[in-house]
């Protein structure tokens, strides 16, 4: 599985963009299942995550330790536009 970009290039917003239309797809995920569709390694999602976490943009459910841990959209004041941008699909 690949990402695929909307625009010339890849770039960091691209793969945020992509997580977020997954997590408004799919509700509640684990790291790997994001790993697994967009062909990353778990640890570059967490880093992803994390960045998201501190920007308000996504919230963990369960503990930050544990290997099961969950994330899901943050509960905003606003809505997050997530109907346009990078989606993960399967690809070459």
């Amino acid at each position: 599985m690949t990402v695929v970009e909307e625009g010339p290039a890849y770039s960091k917003d691209n793969v945020e963009q992509a997580i977020l239309t997954y997590l408004a797809q799919k509700g509640t995920v684990r790291t790997a299942q994001i790993a697994t569709a967009a062909g990353l390694s778990t640890k570059t999602v967490r880093e992803y995550l994390n960045r998201m976490l501190e920007q308000g943009l996504v919230e963990g459910v369960g503990s930050k330790f544990s290997p099961q841990r969950r994330y899901r959209l943050a509960d905003t004041q606003g809505p997050v536009d997530v109907s346009v941008g990078a989606t993960f699909s399967k690809g070459a």
